[in-house]
């Protein structure tokens, strides 16, 4: 019998690739236009998905407003999406890059006010 940390890592292997299947699949059903196929990728991943942003954000508000970008962009960006990666990748990947325009914007905002007072 194999040792305990041996099978919850294969029984964790299978649960990611199952995972991945259903993403797969809710993504080309989405592709199709789904919208309810969507709707369960954005329930599937929200809270990943706001957990990364939230640390790049500047309150909980901005984090939820980048969360909800972010599965906008993909709802748009789904029929350029190659499946290259995985779903939940993709998706960090749009909104790790909305949270960094956010906080440019806000940096960019905060040169150019403390600027005109000099």
């Amino acid at each position: 019998m194999g040792s305990p940390s041996r099978t919850t890592a294969y029984r964790r292997d299978i649960a990611t690739s199952r995972m991945t299947e259903d993403d797969c699949a809710l993504v080309a059903f989405a592709r199709a236009g789904d919208r309810a196929a969507f709707g369960d990728l954005v329930r599937r991943h929200a809270d990943g998905l706001y957990a990364v942003v939230v640390r790049l954000c500047a309150d909980r508000d901005e984090a939820e407003e980048v969360t909800q970008e972010a599965f906008l962009r993909a709802w748009r960006g789904l029929p350029g999406f190659r499946g290259d990666a995985q779903f939940f990748t993709w998706l960090y990947r749009i909104g790790v890059n909305e949270a960094r325009r956010r906080a440019d914007g806000r940096r960019r905002a905060r040169t150019s006010s403390s600027s005109s007072y000099h």
